[in-house]
């Protein structure tokens, strides 16, 4: 770490806190926003693949559960 900043963020903290430069900030953004997108990816397809089992099996329609699984299907897959 020899090209970080060092900086005290919490002045109850005597010691400073390395920062990472702007490369190492770019990539955990783009990270943690692949993160999102696939929790959100999963849970959006969970209800849909699940809503459209209980339809076919039990709601009694099988067309309307066939086109939720394959709903969640495709935005499992995607994403």
């Amino acid at each position: 770490m020899s090209d970080a900043q060092l900086v005290n963020i919490d002045p109850a903290i005597e010691t400073p806190i390395p920062v990472q430069n702007d490369s190492d900030q770019q990539e955990h953004v783009r990270t943690f926003n692949s993160f999102v997108h696939v929790v959100l990816s999963f849970v959006l397809h969970a209800p849909l693949l699940l809503g459209g089992i209980y339809a076919m099996t039990l709601g009694g329609s099988v067309a309307l559960g066939a086109l939720m699984a394959v709903a969640g299907i495709a935005i499992l897959i995607l994403g």
